[in-house]
C-alpha cells in the first residue's frame, strides 16, 4: 500500500486533502478486521480438523459474502452477510454517505461479530 506513493503514481487534485480520505480507508480496514479473523477462526482445526474442508470454509464464506453483499439481495440476506461488502457501497457513495452510515456499519459489525463469535464459541467448547 505504500510503493505508490514514492513512485507518485498518486496525485492529489489541487485544493483537496487526502487526510479525510485516508483516515476514513484507516477505518474501513479496520472495521473488515474482525469479521476477517472470525472466518479464519471457523477454519481453524479445532473447528475444521481437516486441511481441505478449512480451505473450502475460507473460499466459501468469502463467496459467500460476496453474493449475499449484493446490494439487490433483501435486507436479511445482506444481514447475514458480514459487513465488508456493505462498507464498501458506502465508501463508492462517497465521503458523506460513509461518514453517517458508520454508525450502522459499525452496528452492523458488533452485532455480527457477536453472533458469529458466539457460535463459534459454543462449537470449540463442545468440540474441546
Amino acid at each position: 500500500m505504500l510503493v505508490p506513493w514514492p513512485l507518485g503514481t498518486i496525485q492529489v487534485p489541487d485544493g483537496e486533502s487526502l487526510g479525510v480520505d485516508l483516515l476514513l480507508g484507516i477505518l474501513l480496514h479496520l472495521l473488515a478486521i474482525p469479521p476477517a479473523v472470525l472466518i479464519g477462526a471457523w477454519a481453524s482445526r479445532p473447528i475444521v480438523v481437516d486441511r481441505g474442508r478449512s480451505m473450502l470454509t475460507l473460499v466459501g464464506t468469502r463467496v459467500a459474502s460476496i453474493l449475499l453483499g449484493v446490494e439487490s439481495w433483501s435486507g436479511a440476506a445482506a444481514a447475514a452477510a458480514p459487513p465488508l461488502a456493505s462498507s464498501v457501497r458506502a465508501a463508492d457513495r462517497g465521503e458523506h454517505h460513509l461518514v453517517s452510515s458508520l454508525p450502522l456499519l459499525v452496528l452492523h459489525m458488533v452485532l455480527w461479530c457477536g453472533v458469529i463469535g458466539a457460535g463459534w464459541l459454543t462449537l470449540r467448547r463442545r468440540r474441546a
